[in-house]
């Protein structure tokens, strides 16, 4: 039992454990790399990625969002022109361009009545 427990100790040290030359390997290799300077403008831009890529992604929802569910307009003047369900009355109003005279308004108030 006790060969057993000193291999897996010898084989945890040797797995998790650097040997004492590891810093000087670490240091030599990045010594052979040339040391890149990050200015300004690269970490503004590297910031401004997810910013970018967020306010992106809202607008494309918002844009699926307005054509899956269009907005249907009020009733205008000239859907009430050609509905099919245009009283007389309303069709009197919006044929003429003028005020109405008092014939045509009795004439209008006769038809409401008459609904």
């Amino acid at each position: 039992m006790n060969l057993l427990k000193e291999f897996f100790s010898q084989e945890k040290k040797r797995v998790f454990e650097p040997d004492p030359h590891f810093a000087g390997r670490v240091m030599a290799r990045l010594k052979a790399q040339p040391a890149t300077e990050m200015s300004l403008w690269d970490s503004i831009l590297a910031a401004s990625r997810p910013v970018m890529a967020a306010a992106l992604t809202l607008v494309l929802l918002l844009l699926g969002a307005h054509m899956l569910l269009p907005v249907e307009p009020n009733r205008g003047m000239i859907e009430a022109y050609f509905a099919s369900e245009v009283s007389p009355g309303e069709s009197l109003i919006y044929n003429d361009s003028e005020a109405p005279s008092h014939e045509q308004l009795e004439q209008l108030m006769i038809l409401e009545n008459e609904l």
